[in-house]
């Protein structure tokens, strides 16, 4: 913005009023100087405002060459439909995931008050609790609906020889158990790596 109590003073001090105006070309040439004298005033009072950069310059180059590999590749593959193109796109879309939150696992409590912080320690947890809960039948045939039951929902799940099996003779099936503490670590194990 203009500093016009600079611009007032910098005007009376160069001013020359002592100019005879008795042809026209010295009213021409106190016109040129008057305007030349405005035009000066103005440009050193006035401060320069800082060029306004465009809004697509703000994001560095090379995320820029990302966005514009993506959307390339969002066009190559909408127009194609090929598995390898959608491949590439959802390799250049992953980079969107890093930005969520990660989920952090509580901690599990342990039977003697304490809490398993660690994959071990979760792993034995585990362990602990699926051999004391897969023990395996008396024989009596007491528990003889509920193994019906369970064969019925194995039956459901698409499983049809071993609910057959469990429906023969339900009294000798056996519940899956595993040999030992070591054996049932090692299947968890197996199963968290699935």
């Amino acid at each position: 913005y203009t500093d016009w109590d600079s611009f007032r003073e910098l005007i009376e001090r160069r001013l020359k009023l002592q100019i005879a105006l008795k042809t026209p070309e010295d009213i021409e040439v106190a016109a040129t100087h008057f305007t030349n004298l405005i035009q000066v005033a103005c440009w050193l009072t006035t401060p320069d405002k800082p060029p306004k950069t465009p809004r697509h310059n703000c994001v560095p180059l090379e995320i820029r060459s990302k966005i514009q590999e993506k959307r390339r590749l969002r066009r190559v593959w909408h127009c194609g439909r090929h598995n390898e193109d959608k491949k590439a796109l959802n390799k250049a879309i992953a980079t969107s995931n890093f930005n969520q939150p990660k989920r952090t696992r509580p901690p599990l409590r342990l039977a003697d008050a304490k809490w398993a912080r660690t994959a071990q320690q979760r792993v034995d947890a585990f362990a602990n609790h699926l051999a004391e809960v897969f023990k395996p039948n008396d024989g009596t045939g007491a528990d003889r609906a509920e193994v019906a039951e369970a064969a019925a929902a194995v039956a459901a799940a698409g499983v049809v020889a071993v609910a057959a099996a469990a429906l023969a003779s339900p009294s000798t099936l056996a519940v899956p158990r595993f040999a030992d503490l070591h054996a049932a670590r090692h299947g968890i194990q197996f199963l968290c790596r699935v």
